[in-house]
Parts: C-alpha cells; structure tokens; sequence
C-alpha cells in the first residue's frame, strides 16, 4: 500500500446527519486540515486561539533571564538550566524547546543557544534591547487584555490597577482624556 492508499484509508467521511456540515465535507488525515470550496481550513483560527503560548513562553524565558544568561556563552542543557534555576528539568526543557520552536533558540549537540534574533534584542546591557517591552506587556498589559470583555460591556480601562497607583483612578483617566482629544497636564490636587 502507498502513501496516498494510506492516506485514503485514514480519511473519514462524516456521518449524513441533519445539521451536518454538508453531504461532500471529509475529515482527512491530521497532516491535511480540513477544507472544501465551502468550508475554509480553521489553521488561522488555531494560530489566533493560540498566539499567547508563544507570547507567555517569550515572556518566563525574559523573566527567567534566559537570553542574557546564554549571552556569548557555550550555551545550555535542560539540565544545567534547570539545576541554575531551580527548576524541575521537564519545564526547564518545555521552555528551551518552545523557544527553540518560536525562533529564539537554536539547538546543536545538546545544547541550545541564542539566535542572532534573542542576541541582539532579548539580551540585557545590549543596544537594542526589546526586553523592557516584553515585560511591560507581560505584567502591565497582558491582564487587561484577559479583561477584553468586560472592558467592552463596561466602557472601563482594566489595565489600570488604581490599587498600585490611586492617581491614575478611572475617574481621572475620564477627566483626562477628553473626547477632544486633549490631555490633563498635570494631576488635579
């Protein structure tokens, strides 16, 4: 049996059912996303509904100061990152393989290292460093935007923690930024 016999055995036709998709729509085999003239593939949909994973392990390899840690140097084992950072070897290995996977590391022999991409923006002291805003999207915008739908039905900042910073009250922000356009200089007192 080939290949495409193979592939042909794996595929399943759905079920004629009412409400079903339609009579001609097949399921395929894994490394062939379901798509027909009526039907578009849901690959995209996936990229969307998974795009924090990229940007989540981005950001614990920049808490972890991974980057600048492997700066220059021979590089790391799973082992060795996880014994630095008193981590478990399971995760610290997830995390070298995600970043690997996104870009941001390259593995040989064993050992990951930076990619030129993590060398010259995700490596601390260096002239373009990106990781500032990786942090303040980590830690200042990431939660808000969890919040996306209650700060639709509620017209209200949620990235705003007024518990941290009481001057930047929702109030404030109100009399702040006027439909106009314009903006408070200074904080009312």
């Amino acid at each position: 049996m080939n290949h495409l016999q193979r592939a042909a055995a794996r595929t399943t036709t759905l079920a004629r059912q009412p409400g079903s998709i339609s009579d001609g729509t097949r399921l395929r085999s894994v490394d062939q996303p379901i798509a027909t003239q009526e039907l578009p593939s849901a690959v995209p949909l996936m990229a969307l509904s998974t795009g924090f994973w990229a940007f989540k392990a981005l950001a614990a390899a920049h808490e972890l100061d991974l980057f600048s840690r492997l700066a220059g140097g021979p590089g790391t084992t799973a082992g060795e990152l996880a014994q630095a950072l008193g981590l478990h070897p399971r995760p610290a290995e997830m995390l070298l393989t995600g970043c690997a996977a996104l870009g941001l590391l390259e593995k040989a022999d064993g050992r990951y290292r930076n990619t030129p991409l993590s060398e010259a923006y995700l490596v601390r002291g260096k002239p373009y460093y990106f990781g500032g805003f990786v942090q303040m999207a980590d830690k200042r915008l990431y939660a808000g935007w969890g919040k996306l739908t209650e700060a639709l039905r509620t017209n209200r900042p949620t990235t705003w923690d007024t518990t941290v910073h009481p001057r930047h009250s929702t109030a404030r922000i109100r009399r702040c930024w006027q439909p106009s356009g314009r903006r408070c200089i200074r904080s009312p007192r």
